[in-house]
């Protein structure tokens, strides 16, 4: 991330701060942090072409599978932990859709709710759109 930007740091030291006093708040502050899975999601599809290539080199089929069998992996291999970011991202607007479902009009929250739901939205329609762009790309 360049200057100016915001880290990952700042955001886990959002969450904890007082600036952000409900979730609401947490998307509003840093749903523009999530762009960063803009250039993370397009080269995604390459990144997972590599693996495939360079488990065919010697040893690393062998590497891979000691990591995938390592309990703090919980099973994952590689190809999960690399698509995990993606996942997360797209499942933020449906965490948001059931608060907004669950929050009265009248909540003081659910103004803030409907915001943060429209910009997590706006962030994963930015990140679809890119991976659409370099997809087209490739084709030519």
């Amino acid at each position: 991330l360049g200057s100016g930007e915001h880290t990952i740091g700042d955001f886990a030291d959002a969450l904890r701060g007082p600036a952000v006093n409900s979730v609401a708040d947490a998307f509003l502050s840093y749903g523009e942090w999530f762009k960063v899975f803009t250039d993370y999601t397009s080269g995604l599809d390459a990144a997972l072409s590599r693996v495939n290539a360079i488990k065919k080199l010697p040893g690393v089929v062998e590497a891979l599978q000691r990591c995938q069998d390592d309990p703090r992996t919980r099973g994952a291999d590689i190809q999960d932990w690399l698509a995990r970011p993606n996942q997360h991202l797209m499942r933020q607007p449906m965490l948001l859709e059931q608060l907004v479902s669950l929050t009265t009009p009248e909540h003081p929250e659910a103004a803030k709710l409907e915001a943060a739901l429209k910009k997590v939205k706006e962030v994963v329609a930015a990140v679809d759109q890119k991976k659409y762009e370099n997809e087209q790309k490739r084709k030519l």
